[in-house]
């Protein structure tokens, strides 16, 4: 598994600053590190992390509590009945019966409800979902302003890096294309032309580019969007 410091090494040469000096670098990590955050939580529209978990199932024993991290629904198991349960298909007009034990679930709300009553806090059914990837966290000195990465493991697969790294490279540069933007508005410097020349939103459209057409290249996660 890669670190933070390797990807970030990799991103200064990708954004040709390699200073080692954060005082010095054109690009500091507070917003490296974000713009990887996002770049990561974009990317999971085509490959999101598989994850499997017990079900916490809630005190009124038909409410399941999905994982923060939960971006998509896969299968859920019964291990008890050792069963993979079905979704729910509803029609107009439809009874529902509450006191129904038929191994089907339904997703509503950012919960997983279930047509069976399961014991709370029971450990009998498993939660095969696609998550987001887990974010880099970092803490910053209030003094000196140096940042500690805290979580710095990467879980992304290693054949979407460089897609990844044009994406990151995207979102570290919105910033200065705003000001860009500003500045050829009111014309506050001479040189800034209009808000359409704007070198930034040209790098910015670049990446992005390269970003889709890298993925492009591989197929993507079957990932049923039922929640």
């Amino acid at each position: 598994m890669r670190t933070w410091d390797e990807i970030d090494d990799r991103l200064s040469y990708f954004l040709d600053d390699t200073t080692t000096d954060e005082t010095d670098r054109t690009w500091r990590e507070r917003l490296r590190i974000n713009s990887w955050n996002w770049a990561q939580d974009m990317f999971c529209a085509h490959t999101p992390l598989s994850k499997v978990v017990t079900l916490e199932v809630l005190a009124d024993t038909r409410t399941g509590r999905l994982p923060d991290d939960f971006y998509a629904m896969d299968m859920l198991h019964d291990t008890t009945e050792d069963r993979w349960l079905s979704t729910a298909r509803r029609r107009q007009g439809d009874i529902r019966y509450t006191d129904d034990d038929v191994l089907e679930y339904w997703l509503w709300g950012g919960e997983l409800k279930l047509e069976k009553a399961y014991t709370e806090a029971g450990t009998d059914l498993q939660l095969y979902y696609w998550a987001f990837y887990p974010a880099l966290e970092f803490v910053v000195d209030a003094t000196t302003g140096a940042v500690t990465v805290e979580q710095n493991q990467i879980h992304t697969p290693r054949w979407a890096e460089l897609a990844l790294l044009h994406l990151t490279a995207a979102n570290i540069l919105a910033p200065g294309e705003m000001q860009a933007s500003y500045l050829g508005e009111w014309d506050t410097r001479q040189d800034s032309g209009n808000p359409i020349q704007n070198p930034r939103l040209k790098s910015i459209e670049f990446h992005v580019r390269m970003y889709d057409d890298i993925l492009g290249r591989f197929p993507k996660a079957n990932v049923g969007r039922s929640g």
